[in-house]
């Protein structure tokens, strides 16, 4: 696992942006994870990302697709202005600086927080009859998940790093038997 501490910070747009494409490059040949705080993307660095990870407070208020970030927030009423870099809209709109921003912000994290109890209770197995769709009582009934990933962030996090602990752990013993 690659962690990155804002590696773009001090680089222009173009910088930056070759920055984020050659580590992701290097990560998919190499089949690394790699973890990077970013901040004040361009919209294209952001939207090349393939998840993103938005928190304020010590909170999660949205992770996933950058691109599906767009939806989210609209349905929640905070459409992206014409004009502006959704990217920067998506960290301004958490930010506690003026009247009401703290109300704005308990929703956005409680808007989150609701939709992962309601996506929780979707990863459960519905069997459904497979001639109707409708939920089916049967063995025989087809198992359909309702959520787009299986497990969240922080859960894939703990196995890559479970995993590259074990992959260093075998690494050092290798070696010190080769000695």
């Amino acid at each position: 696992m690659l962690f990155l501490d804002e590696p773009t910070s001090g680089l222009d747009a173009y910088a930056a942006m070759l920055l984020v494409t050659n580590v992701s490059r290097i990560t998919k040949d190499r089949q690394l994870a790699s973890l990077m705080t970013v901040h004040q993307p361009s919209w294209a660095m952001f939207s090349q990302l393939d998840r993103v990870i938005l928190m304020a407070k010590g909170g999660v208020y949205y992770e996933g697709p950058p691109r599906q970030a767009v939806t989210w927030f609209k349905g929640l009423g905070y459409d992206v202005p014409e004009g502006v870099n959704p990217a920067d809209h998506f960290i301004s709109i958490a930010e506690e600086s003026s009247e009401g921003s703290k109300e704005r912000v308990k929703h956005l994290l409680d808007s989150w927080a609701e939709a992962n109890r309601r996506s929780s209770r979707d990863l459960m197995p519905v069997y459904q009859d497979q001639d109707t769709g409708k939920p089916a009582k049967d063995a025989k009934a087809k198992r359909t998940w309702g959520q787009q990933y299986p497990t969240t962030a922080v859960k894939e996090f703990s196995i890559l790093l479970t995993r590259w602990w074990w992959e260093q752990v075998r690494d050092l013993l290798s070696h010190s038997h080769s000695d």
